[in-house]
C-alpha cells in the first residue's frame, strides 16, 4: 500500500471517528432532564439501546472506510484502458479524413471549374478576372495564381472582395428614382418600392458575406501555415494521442478544469450557430419577397384582366 492510500485511509477514519462521538454524544436522550420520574433502570436501558445501536454503525464504519478509499484511489488512478486508447483513434482517424476531403474537394474544385469555364493558365486572357467568379477564391485558392491583372506595374486586383460584390449583387446597379421623372404616379410608386427592396436585399447579402471576407484577411494573415485553418488545428490538437496521454495521466481537478474550458468553448459556437441560424431566417425572408417581386408581372396582368382593359 502506498503512501498516498494509507494517507487517505486515516484521514477518512479520523473524520468517521469524530462524527461518530458526535453522533453519539448529540443522540444519548436527556433523561432526567426530560423525565425526572424515570427510574435509573429505564434511563439505563435507554442508554444501552443507544449504545448498541452506536456499536451497530461503528461496526460499519470499515466497509464504509474501504469503499471511499477505493472510491478515492479510483479518482486519482490514471486511465490505462483500451477503451481510452480506442476512442483517440477513432477520433483522431475522423479528424484526418476531415482535412483528407477538404483537399480532395479544392482539388475537385480546380478540375470542375477548369471544365465548366474553359479556363486555365494557359488561356486565361479569355477571362481576366476568373478569379472573381470562382468560389475558391474565397478559401485562398484561386483558379488562376497569379492573377493575370496583377503583372508588373498594375494597381494590384484585389480578387476576393471583388467575388464578395458579384454574390452579393451590388454590381446589378438599379437608377435610383428622380423626383424630375414625369411618368405614371402608379408606376414611379411601383419602381421606388422595388429599387428599395432591392437596395435592402443587396446591402444585407454585403453585411453577411463581409464576415467571410474579413475571414480571408485574418486566416491569410496568419505566418504559422499550421493554423491557416484553425478550427482544423484545434481538432487536431484535440485528436492527438499525446493529448489523450496527458489527460489519462492528470490529476482530476486538472481535468475538470479542462471538461471546462472545452464546455466554454462549445457555449461560444453554440452562440454562432443561433447567429447563423437567425442570417439563413433573415436569409429565406428575403428570398420570399424577391419571388414576389417576379411574380408582380403576373400579378399586373391578372389585375388588368379584371379591370377588363
Amino acid at each position: 500500500m502506498d503512501k498516498l492510500t494509507k494517507y487517505v485511509r486515516l484521514k477518512i477514519a479520523a473524520i468517521s471517528a469524530l462524527v461518530g462521538l458526535t453522533i453519539a454524544i448529540v443522540t444519548i436522550p436527556k433523561t432526567y432532564a426530560d423525565s425526572p420520574t424515570d427510574t435509573s433502570n429505564s434511563a439505563l436501558a435507554v442508554i444501552a439501546n443507544n449504545t448498541q445501536q452506536i456499536l451497530a454503525a461503528v461496526n460499519e464504519l470499515p466497509a464504509y472506510l474501504n469503499n471511499i478509499t477505493l472510491m478515492a484511489i479510483s479518482w486519482l488512478a490514471q486511465d490505462d484502458s483500451s477503451a481510452m486508447a480506442n476512442n483517440q483513434a477513432d477520433y483522431a482517424n475522423w479528424v484526418n479524413q476531415y482535412s483528407l476531403n477538404q483537399q480532395t474537394q479544392l482539388q475537385l474544385q480546380t478540375q470542375l471549374l477548369n471544365d465548366f469555364l474553359k479556363i486555365n493558365s494557359g488561356n486565361v486572357n479569355k477571362l481576366p478576372f476568373v478569379n472573381d467568379l470562382t468560389y475558391p477564391t474565397l478559401l485562398g485558392q484561386p483558379l488562376v495564381s497569379p492573377d493575370p491583372r496583377n503583372a508588373s506595374g498594375n494597381t494590384p486586383v484585389d480578387s476576393v472582395y471583388n467575388y464578395l460584390q458579384n454574390v452579393a449583387g451590388l454590381n446589378l446597379s438599379l437608377p435610383m428614382p428622380s423626383p424630375s421623372w414625369t411618368g405614371n404616379q402608379i408606376a414611379l410608386a411601383n419602381y421606388s418600392n422595388l429599387y428599395k427592396t432591392l437596395t435592402a436585399i443587396q446591402t444585407y447579402n454585403a453585411y453577411v458575406l463581409s464576415e467571410l471576407y474579413a475571414d480571408y484577411k485574418n486566416t491569410s494573415s496568419q505566418t504559422d501555415p499550421a493554423k491557416k485553418d484553425l478550427s482544423l488545428y484545434l481538432m487536431q490538437q484535440a485528436s492527438n494521442s499525446e493529448w489523450f496521454a496527458q489527460v489519462a495521466g492528470e490529476k482530476l481537478g486538472v481535468v475538470l478544469r479542462q471538461i471546462l474550458v472545452y464546455n466554454s468553448q462549445t457555449y461560444v459556437l453554440l452562440n454562432q450557430l443561433v447567429k447563423t441560424q437567425q442570417q439563413l431566417a433573415t436569409s429565406q425572408a428575403m428570398t420570399n419577397t424577391l419571388l414576389i417581386l417576379l411574380n408582380q408581372g403576373n400579378a399586373n396582368l391578372l389585375l388588368q384582366q379584371a379591370r377588363g382593359s
